[in-house]
């Protein structure tokens, strides 16, 4: 009855060991994925920035040269 017990007890704390083995495994799962995810919110919000950086300049420019042109043409020069 002993080594029943035993041999119980040990079984029952080996399942426990590897439920705790297949959480933590499936934690670090949810971790990548949440880092993965981070990085992908980041690199969007980056490359937004620089596209509305890029924009602006390129609109600044634009209205520059209109301005310009405009000026050339009434200019009696």
């Amino acid at each position: 009855l002993g080594l029943l017990v035993l041999i119980t007890v040990i079984y029952l704390l080996n399942s426990s060991r590897q439920r705790q083995k297949q959480r933590l495994a499936e934690l670090e799962v949810l971790r990548l994925r949440q880092e993965r995810t981070i990085a992908e919110l980041e690199l969007r919000e980056r490359l937004g920035r620089d596209m509305h950086d890029d924009l602006g300049a390129g609109l600044s420019a634009l209205k520059l040269r209109s301005e310009m042109a405009l000026r050339k043409e009434t200019d009696p020069a």
